[in-house]
């Protein structure tokens, strides 16, 4: 999971994240500074959403062989 500092929904996921790896599900939670709803559609102007893209993406490949 990924969530910027100036998310709407920080709380929200950390309470997910959290009560996911309670449930033993295979959860990363990231908390991106300075960051806001939808970071990654910016992908194209912020090296931290194609970051956080090219992470979902090797988390994906890791959980879904």
């Amino acid at each position: 999971m990924h969530v910027g500092t100036e998310e709407v929904l920080l709380d929200d996921s950390l309470r997910l994240a959290r009560q996911a790896a309670l449930a033993g599900v295979a959860v990363e939670l990231k908390v991106w500074h300075g960051m806001i709803h939808c970071m990654h559609l910016f992908a194209p102007m912020l090296s931290e959403a194609r970051d956080a893209i090219s992470e979902a993406g090797a988390f994906l490949k890791h959980h879904l062989k």
